[in-house]
C-alpha cells in the first residue's frame, strides 16, 4: 500500500542577534562597528512524506512497516551569519537587509515498525 502526508505548522518565538566588527583606518587606527537585533516572530513550517507500508493482520492485531522519503520546508527560518538589520554605528560598514525570507529546506528518509490494535 502506498500512503503520503502533509502538514503544516506555526512556530513561534523570539531571538536576538549581537554583531561588532573592526576595519582598519589609517587615519584613526581603526573604526569599530557593533549592532544588535531582537525579535518576536511566527515562522510557518511545511512537511510532506511519500512512502510504502506492508501490514499483516492478525485476529484484532495489525502489524505494519512503512518507509519512505520526508521533506520539510522552514520560510523565513534564514540562516546562522545573516547579520539582519544590524545596524552599523559608522557608515563604513554597509548593513545586511533582506535576508530574512531565507527557507531552510531539509529531506531525508523514514523507518517505522509498528504493531497496533
Amino acid at each position: 500500500m502506498h500512503n503520503g502526508s502533509a502538514r503544516g505548522s506555526l512556530l513561534f518565538g523570539s531571538g536576538s542577534q549581537f554583531g561588532s566588527a573592526t576595519a582598519p583606518d589609517l587615519i584613526n587606527g581603526g573604526v569599530n562597528a557593533v549592532g544588535t537585533n531582537s525579535q518576536t516572530s511566527v515562522m510557518p513550517v511545511g512537511e510532506i512524506e511519500l512512502g510504502s507500508e506492508v501490514f499483516y493482520n492478525w485476529g484484532r492485531f495489525r502489524l505494519f512497516g512503512q518507509v519512505g522519503v520526508v521533506g520539510q520546508a522552514w520560510w523565513g527560518a534564514g540562516n546562522a551569519s545573516q547579520g539582519l538589520n544590524l545596524a552599523a554605528s559608522t557608515p563604513t560598514f554597509p548593513t545586511t537587509t533582506g535576508q530574512g525570507n531565507n527557507t531552510l529546506g531539509f529531506i531525508g528518509g523514514v523507518a517505522r515498525v509498528g504493531l497496533s490494535f
